[in-house]
């Protein structure tokens, strides 16, 4: 039976999947352009040009010899195969050696590279075969084996059984290179000379939502597959008067949609979106100074033709000022990029370029709940400026650039030639900088191709969308990259080690090097101030080499295993495939490792995870024995009388800490979804669907079969005011471990959360003018299932105004003041509410506080935390408030940079560590924890204190956990959380 329509985090996920093997062959084909966070690459192509030896460096040392055996399944030699040895210098693939086996399968190569190689053998009738292996000085033998290839077939056709001709099928193998084909008149595709099963089928037609089939065999051939119906947007514009507005342009964005496209309105006002595959839409409309409110999150079902009306209202034009430094008669910036953003997050941001004058108009928007952003070539971006209620004009600062300088050597001092650099640390208002001439090189393209707006659909009554492939320069000098019209110079040392990195981001910073022939490498902390220079020394190390092979409890070799390296000091992570053999190589790690490794099948599923010691400057060999595949678990999912119910969305994540399962499944007519390669696993299962309440079900030991009862959801209502009365658009969040729903108050202060499940939450509202109040609360489950949270009043808050200073009188520029204790550990992003930080004059206002002798902290790392107790009055101000803080030069500001964490603050209550604040949007909130609740384990182990916990919540970014929490009165339960980066 063929799955049903995929989700979009279905469809994500599988692009996920698919785009990483992608981008694995185009690095093969073009040997050109890979980003720093690609660390390892797997060799995909056969046929790669002969010409890109002479590409390989000059000095590269070639003194390696490799014998390679080619035989069949049974020992006999394979005369006539066609060995190609690719070696891998600097992350780029260069083809090495061509050689045929003669009859005794035999080939034997010299003056090969030293370092990382890609063995490949291929002929007529039988599938590739791959090793990969680490070459030194001396011979070195690889034995091959080549099986006998295999064939499969695939049928598509539409909902009523008829043949669809022209489909692109897409089947994936071990090897990492896919296969690809088109059905002909009968819907038939073909594909010949396969390795070994298991496939995954990919298909994807016009007009039809895609599908994706795992785990399927030889003996699934052939494969029939049924393909729905895609769905349409018909989007009607209209003015206040509910006139047709002909010739508006119609933006789109969605979960199958991205980036932006744009559409014009035909003569009746109407554009109609066809082509589109389920999922969640955003949709806005603009004509000339009128635009529509972005309308965000329109639900479109497979097949479904949903209708939809834009009214466009006038907008509002902001002027963009960017100036350098914050003075008053600071000179404007020319030649700027701005984005203007509305809702703090949105599918339309809109991008310009300043002038001459340093200044651009944006617009139109239909609201002033938008930010500002701006970078210009030599200085440091700045983020997210927020506009006030009726802001036309915003003047955004920047600060200027900084240089280091400095060299890379090795242990016995001598420079090292061609080393990627990248700059870690914290600015000035304790956010992380990491920063590479790789990565400001895709945000100046990611610029350059948003600046014009959205892509235009293609009129062809279907979408048609083809990914956006930029243009490939046919050669790359020695220096410089051009990138969006400038020219810059890649961050690598020289052939004397020299470096020299421009402009980089002020503050607190440490500079890393890679290189392929050594461990990577940090240098000492420096302070950089806004248009200074710094000086730093890099000593990179020999480092070890690990290969290994991974096989089935059978001794089967594993082809095309994902095979992650991280390690727990530095965090850094590299990635490769095994070959046919299952063999997988790494050369220069560090003293010790942590693998993991996942089927080629399922990516996002970690089967082993084990840690290994590297000797320094020698080899390890290792085996990685794979757990025999679990029996899949069917989930059932009903009604509260027993009924299955279709398209309920089924999160399953793994409870185990060392097997990694995270998938989002759809159930099918009969209420069932298969969840694969999980039997036996503990599993926490999260069913929603709309008008239901979310279930959360949570098993130690999956059975064959879980079933999930959900029942009717429940809603909750109340009025927001203050004692003048009800209280307009105030912001009312519930928080619960189910998720949280978001809701705004009317003209009468009324507000309503639907979709809620029973039990206690946290109510938080927000009002301007207002203390923000948090309530907590009992969602009922009993009929009507509707819960009267009452009248929530709000207290009118007043503001405190002063100053940050150090023990020179200084300002102290990005300390961090709140009422009460400041949060230490934060995630990325917008400051937490009730949390402001000083301007870099020292200044800080923080605004809607309690009435009353209030305590009032300011806190940096690196100078630690004061208070003062202020006397604030309602709807007042109270100025002139200043807090002294004392700088501490033995605080390691870089050390949060190298690794992750979670982004929480930790108590201690009656002997137990605590959650005390949880921000939100960040990684803990996101998993269902509550500021309140107890911290429990950390991967089955308790947690005893605070410094064992927050020890334990630190590690490398590739890495998630579980966390068992505990709830009064007696309420235990597991989540699985991400490490994120921090700021300090």
């Amino acid at each position: 039976m063929t799955p049903g329509p995929r989700s979009p985090e279905e469809t994500r996920a599988s692009r996920g999947s698919t785009f990483e093997r992608f981008v694995v062959f185009l690095a093969a084909a073009v040997c050109l352009l890979f980003t720093a966070t690609l660390r390892d690459i797997s060799v995909t192509s056969l046929w790669l040009p002969q010409n890109l030896a002479a590409r390989l460096p000059a000095d590269t040392t070639r003194d390696g010899h490799l014998t390679v055996t080619v035989s069949e399944p049974n020992g006999e030699p394979t005369p006539g195969a066609l060995v190609r040895v690719i070696a891998v210098v600097a992350d780029r693939p260069f083809v090495v050696g061509s050689q045929t086996t003669d009859t005794t399968g035999t080939v034997d190569l010299t003056e090969l590279p030293r370092g990382e190689i890609w063995i490949i053998a291929d002929k007529q009738g039988r599938a590739r075969a791959t090793s990969r292996v680490v070459l030194e000085d001396g011979p070195r033998k690889v034995a091959l084996t080549m099986h006998p290839a295999e064939s499969f077939e695939v049928v598509v056709v539409d909902p009523l059984q008829r043949p669809i001709q022209g489909v692109s099928v897409t089947l994936y193998s071990t090897d990492p290179l896919p296969y690809r084909t088109y059905t002909d008149p009968r819907g038939l595709s073909r594909f010949e000379g396969l390795g070994p099963s298991p496939y995954a089928v990919e298909v994807e037609a016009v007009g039809f939502g895609a599908k994706l089939i795992e785990r399927v065999t030889a003996a699934d051939s052939p494969l029939f597959v049924k393909l729905e119906r895609l769905g349409a947007l018909e989007i009607a514009v209209v003015d206040e008067g509910g006139a047709a507005v002909p010739g508006a342009v119609v933006l789109v964005a969605g979960s199958s949609l991205w980036p932006a496209r744009s559409s014009t309105a035909d003569d009746h006002g109407k554009v109609t979106i066809s082509g589109l595959d389920r999922g969640f839409y955003d949709l806005r409309a603009e004509m000339g100074g009128k635009v529509s409110e972005p309308m965000a999150g329109v639900l479109l079902e497979q097949g479904e033709h949903k209708a939809v009306e834009l009214v466009l209202r006038a907008g509002h034009l902001i002027t963009v000022e960017v100036t350098h430094g914050e003075a008053e008669d600071a000179p404007g910036v020319p030649n700027a990029d701005v984005a203007l953003v509305e809702g703090g997050l949105s599918s339309f941001p809109i991008y310009g370029r300043t002038g001459p004058q340093g200044t651009v108009k944006l617009g139109p928007i239909a609201s002033f709940d938008a930010t500002v952003s701006a970078k210009a070539e030599g200085f440091v971006a700045r983020s997210a400026v927020a506009l006030e209620d009726g802001q036309t004009e915003v003047v955004v600062p920047l600060l200027k650039g900084g240089k280091i300088t400095g060299i890379v050597v090795d242990e016995d001092d001598y420079p090292i030639d061609g080393a990627e650099l990248e700059v870690v640390g914290v600015d000035s208002h304790g956010m992380p900088i990491v920063e590479s001439s790789a990565l400001a090189g895709f945000r100046e393209d990611h610029f350059a191709f948003a600046l014009p707006g959205a892509v235009p659909l293609v009129p062809a009554g279907e979408l048609g969308v083809m990914p956006i492939v930029p243009d490939i320069p046919r050669d790359i000098g020695p220096l410089t990259v051009t990138r969006s019209g400038r020219t810059e110079s890649p961050w690598v040392s020289r052939k004397n080690g020299e470096l020299t990195l421009e402009p980089v981001t002020p503050g607190r910073l440490r500079v890393i090097a890679r290189h392929p022939n050594y461990v990577e490498g940090t240098s000492d902390a420096v302070d950089l101030v806004p248009g200074g220079e710094a000086e730093v020394k890099i000593v990179l190390r020999k480092g070890g080499i690990l290969e290994g092979r991974v096989l089935e409890e059978d001794d089967t070799p594993v082809r095309g295993a994902r095979i992650q390296v991280l390690s727990p000091e530095s965090g850094n992570e590299r990635i490769t495939y095994t070959a046919d053999d299952g063999s997988f190589a790494f050369a220069a790690l560090p003293s010790r490792v942590v693998v993991m490794v996942s089927r080629s099948t399922a990516l996002d599923h970690v089967v082993a995870r084990e840690t290994f010691d590297v000797p320094v400057d020698d080899r390890r060999e290792v085996e990685i024995i794979l757990p025999a595949p679990r029996d899949p678990v069917t989930i059932e999912v009903t009604d509260d009388r027993g009924y299955p119910l279709e398209d309920v969305q089924v999160q399953a994540i793994s409870l185990e800490p060392d097997i990694v399962l995270t998938r989002t499944l759809f159930t099918d007519a009969e209420g069932e979804a298969e969840l694969l390669d999980a039997r036996g696993l503990p599993l926490r299962l999260v069913a929603r669907r709309k008008g239901l309440a979310p279930t959360v079900v949570e098993v130690d030991d999956a059975p064959k079969r879980v079933v999930i009862a959900m029942i009717e959801a429940t809603s909750a209502f109340g009025i927001v005011e203050s004692r003048y009365g009800p209280i307009a658009d105030a912001s009312v969040t519930l928080l619960s471990p189910t998720g949280t729903r978001v809701a705004k108050t009317d003209e009468e202060g009324n507000f309503r959360l639907d979709d809620l499940a029973p039990g206690d939450a946290v109510l938080l509202v927000v009002a301007p003018g207002h203390v923000a109040d948090e309530v907590d609360v009992t969602i009922e489950p009993k009929e009507p299932r509707e819960t009267d949270l009452g009248r929530i009043e709000l207290e009118e808050g007043g503001s405190v105004k002063g100053r940050v200073l150090d023990e020179e009188g200084e300002p102290v520029v990005g300390a961090r003041v709140a009422v009460g204790r400041v949060p230490t550990y934060l995630p990325i992003g917008a400051l937490p509410l009730g949390v402001v930080a000083t301007d870099s004059q020292g200044h800080f206002l923080l605004p809607d506080i309690p009435e009353g002798e209030t305590p009032i902290e300011a806190y940096k790392v690196g100078y630690g935390r004061e208070h003062v107790t202020v006397d604030v009055r309602a709807r007042d101000t109270t100025s002139e408030i200043t807090i002294e803080l004392f700088e501490d030069p033995d605080v390691d500001l870089t050390e949060v940079n190298s690794q992750g964490s979670l982004g929480v603050t930790l108590g201690e209550q009656s002997g137990r560590v605590v959650f005390e604040h949880v921000p939100l949007g960040g990684a803990a909130q996101r998993a269902g924890i509550l500021a309140g609740d107890t911290f429990l384990a950390f991967d089955g182990v308790p947690i005893r204190s605070l410094e064992q916990a927050r020890r334990r919540l630190n590690g490398p970014l590739g890495q998630d956990f579980v966390v068992t929490l505990g709830r009064p009165p007696d309420l235990r339960w597991r989540v699985r959380v991400s490490r994120e980066r921090l700021r300090r």
